[in-house]
C-alpha cells in the first residue's frame, strides 16, 4: 500500500470502535461501551444505563471525548456535558492540548474550549505528537508543524511518517529519507524501508540490505544484513546467510546466526525457532523451558502462551510452566488488567495469572477486558460483564 494512502487511512482509523451513546450523568464518565439501544457507563459512581442521544462518541482522550449529532461533530467532558458544541464536519481527539478538526473543507487545530489555535488551511492532518510537531498536508505534500502554526519540516514530501526517536522518515516517489525534530535532512531520500529508533539506533534498509543509523545520521553498523529489528537489552536479532543471530550495538556478533526465527530480546530473554522446536533463550543461549513446545507466544503481562500437542498454557520468562496446558485458545491479548480469556471444552471463560477460573466457562465466545470490562457471547446474544462475571 503507498505510504500515503496508508497515513490518510489512519485518520479515518481514529473513529473506528465508536459507540452510540447518550449522556446524562455528573459523575466522570471513564468509559462506555454499547448494549442494544443504550450503552453501559463506568464512572466513578459505579456502572450507569441510559437511553440514546447521540449518534455516535469516542472514547475520552485528555478529558473529552468526540460526539455526533446529526452530520456534524463537537466534544463532551467527562461530566457529559458538551463543552464544544458540534459546529465540525470531523472532529477527533485531543493530543498535547490541541485537537485536528475539519471545517469548510479544511483542517485546523482548537484547545479544550474550542478556541481556534491554528487556522483552518490544511487538506489533511494528523495529531500532535512526539517533539510536539503534527504531520500535516497542503498541496498534495506533506510536513510537520509545531503548536504555534510553525513549519518546522518543510512541506514538501509526498509523504511523511510518525518520528521514532529523533527521525522522522519522509518520502519521496517510493524512497525514504530521514529529518530530525528540526526539520533538517539526516539522511538523503534513498532507502527502501526504515525501522523504528532504539537505544541510540535506527534500521535503514536499500535493495534488501540492512543495517543502522546513529544519533548523527552516520551509518554505524553497515548494511550486510537481510533482515533487522530493533535494539533492546542491548542486542538486536538480524538475519545473514539466511539465519538469525543477535549483534550488539557496534554491530559484533554475540549470539551466533543459527536460528530459523527469532525475537528482540526482552528483559533479558528472547523466543527463538531452532531445529523446528522454539525455545526461551537468555544472552548465554540456553533454552530455560523444561520442555519442547510447538509454539511459544509474545509475553503480556509477565506471561506467554506456549502449545504442545493442541492444547495451549503459559510460561514465565524463567520458563516455568505457570498454567498448566488445558485450554484450547485464547483471546487477543492473552493477558489483560490481570485476566485472561480461554477456551476449555468448547466454552469461554476467565483465569488470572496463576490459572484460578475467576469467571466460568459458560460462554461461546469471549473478548478480552478493557477498562473492566468484557464482552462475551451468550446462547442467546453478546453481552458486557465486569470482573466478578457480572452482566451488566
Amino acid at each position: 500500500m503507498n505510504l500515503l494512502v496508508f497515513f490518510r487511512k489512519c485518520l479515518f482509523l481514529l473513529f473506528l470502535g465508536s459507540v452510540e451513546i447518550g449522556i446524562a450523568q455528573k459523575s466522570l464518565i471513564l468509559s462506555v461501551v454499547p448494549q442494544n439501544d443504550s450503552f453501559v457507563v463506568m464512572d466513578t459512581s459505579g456502572l450507569i444505563r441510559t437511553s440514546l442521544a447521540y449518534e455516535q462518541i469516542n472514547e475520552f482522550n485528555e478529558s473529552r471525548a468526540v460526539f455526533r449529532r446529526g452530520k456534524f461533530y463537537g466534544y463532551l467532558n467527562e461530566s457529559g456535558q458538551e463543552i464544544i458544541a458540534p459546529t465540525y464536519e470531523l472532529a477527533y481527539d485531543f493530543h498535547a492540548g490541541l485537537a485536528l478538526v475539519k471545517q469548510q473543507s479544511k483542517y485546523g487545530y482548537i484547545d479544550h474550549l474550542g478556541a481556534t489555535k491554528i487556522d483552518f488551511k490544511y487538506a489533511a492532518g494528523w495529531h500532535f505528537a512526539a517533539h510536539q510537531l503534527a504531520a500535516v498536508s497542503l498541496d498534495d505534500k506533506w510536513g510537520y508543524i509545531n503548536q504555534k502554526g510553525q513549519v518546522v519540516v518543510p512541506i514538501q514530501y509526498d509523504f511523511v511518517q510518525p518520528f521514532s526517536g529523533p527521525f522522522a522518515a519522509v518520502g519521496k516517489g517510493a524512497k525514504l529519507g530521514l529529518v530530525n525534530n528540526e526539520g533538517q535532512l539526516v539522511m538523503p531520500i534513498f532507502c527502501d524501508r526504515i525501522g523504528l529508533f532504539s537505544e541510540g539506533l535506527i534500521a535503514v534498509a536499500f535493495r534488501d540490505q540492512g543495517g543502522y543509523l546513529n544519533l548523527k545520521g552516520d551509518l554505524q553498523i553497515p548494511m550486510n544484513f537481510q533482515a533487522t529489528t530493533p535494539f533492546n537489552d542491548g542486542l538486536a536479532a538480524v538475519k545473514w546467510g539466511g539465519k538469525w543471530g543477535f549483534i550488539d550495538t557496534l554491530g559484533a556478533t554475540v549470539i551466533d546466526f543459527k536460528y530459523e526465527q527469532a525475537t528482540p530480546f526482552s528483559s533479558g530473554v528472547s523466543t527463538v525457532k531452532f531445529q523446528g522446536k522454539y525455545q526461551l533463550i537468555n544472552r548465554m543461549q540456553a533454552d530455560l523451558c523444561k520442555q519442547q513446545y510447538d509454539i511459544i507466544g509474545d509475553f503480556v503481562e509477565g506471561l506467554a502462551q506456549v502449545h504442545k500437542a493442541g492444547k495451549m498454557g503459559f510460561i514465565n520468562r524463567k520458563g516455568e510452566e505457570i498454567i498448566a496446558l488445558e485450554f484450547d485458545s485464547a483471546a487477543n491479548p492473552d493477558f489483560a488488567e490481570g485476566l485472561c480469556a480461554v477456551r476449555k471444552a468448547g466454552q469461554w471463560g476467565f483465569i488470572n495469572k496463576q490459572g484460578t477460573v475467576i469467571i466460568p466457562f459458560e460462554y461461546i465466545y469471549a473478548e478480552s477486558f478493557n477498562k473492566g470490562i468484557a464482552r462475551v457471547k451468550t446462547t442467546d446474544a453478546w453481552v458486557y460483564i465486569n470482573k466478578s462475571g457480572r452482566h451488566l
